[in-house]
């Protein structure tokens, strides 16, 4: 009986997080990929539980938030295990190859003094993916950084989903 509550979030943030894995997509996978995930987990649910609990019950603001919260969860974790997973056959990704312009601009607004040490924290963290495919700093940056943003705008996906398929249901 678990599993029907936990796995549309699963199956919707697995499939979320392959997608924000390319990098066409990856730009706009907190914003439209995700909560699109959040809405697909709802529906998901609707249609596993809909001879169990009364559409009411699903489609509470309460369940809607937390479908959405799963799911941002789920996508947050499996993104991160993509990512890193590349990274280590690759020994690159996004912030290798951002780290340099980063660079470029603490120098030009001259603020060299006040970020050094964030600055060396940044360039050894990328030095150990260039060297291993992997650090564990950044790992632990990554997971806590998507688990953010993804479980934000999953329950903002969750609200999003309770309004469509209600709205939908309603005009059937």
């Amino acid at each position: 009986m678990i599993y029907k509550k936990y796995f549309p979030a699963v199956v919707s943030g697995f499939v979320a997080a392959v997608v924000t894995v390319i990098p066409i997509f990856k730009s706009c996978g907190c914003c439209v990929i995700i909560p699109a995930a959040s809405v697909l987990a709802l529906w998901f649910l609707l249609k596993i539980n809909k001879n169990q609990f009364t559409l009411e019950e699903l489609l509470s603001v309460k369940t809607c938030l937390l479908m959405g919260l799963y799911t941002g969860i789920a996508a947050a974790i499996f993104s991160t295990a993509f990512d890193t997973v590349m990274t280590y056959f690759t020994r690159t990704n996004d912030f290798i190859e951002a780290l340099p312009l980063t660079e470029q601009y603490i120098k030009d607004n001259k603020l060299e003094v006040m970020l050094k040490e964030p600055l060396d924290l940044l360039k050894y963290l990328a030095d150990q993916i260039r060297r291993y495919g992997f650090s564990a700093a950044y790992l632990f940056m990554s997971l806590c950084g998507n688990l953010v943003i993804f479980a934000v705008t999953g329950m903002v996906g969750g609200l999003i989903g309770k309004w469509f398929i209600s709205n939908k249901l309603k005009r059937n």
